[in-house]
């Protein structure tokens, strides 16, 4: 439904966010606009603060719509496609 777009100790490191599909308690979220607020501030803390204890700094800066994860994962499939051929 979204993407985080985090930098992780100074590199992107973007996280896709996305809902279980057959859980009625999800079923009317379809993108990133249809989330809570307070829930995309929890997800900001949890990923600014959970590699804190390794000393890592981790920043979230800001979110983008389902699109852009789609995107994102294209892309992902086919770095790992290119870098790994056989697989």
């Amino acid at each position: 439904i979204g993407l985080a777009k985090m930098v992780d100790t100074g590199e992107s490191d973007y996280k896709i966010i996305s809902v279980p599909l057959n859980d009625p308690r999800w079923e009317e979220v379809s993108d990133l606009s249809d989330i809570n607020k307070y829930t995309l501030k929890e997800i900001k803390h949890f990923f600014e603060t959970y590699k804190s204890i390794e000393g890592k700094v981790v920043k979230i800066e800001g979110y983008e719509g389902k699109e852009k994860a789609y995107e994102a994962i294209e892309k992902s499939m086919k770095l790992y496609k290119e870098k790994y051929p056989s697989k």
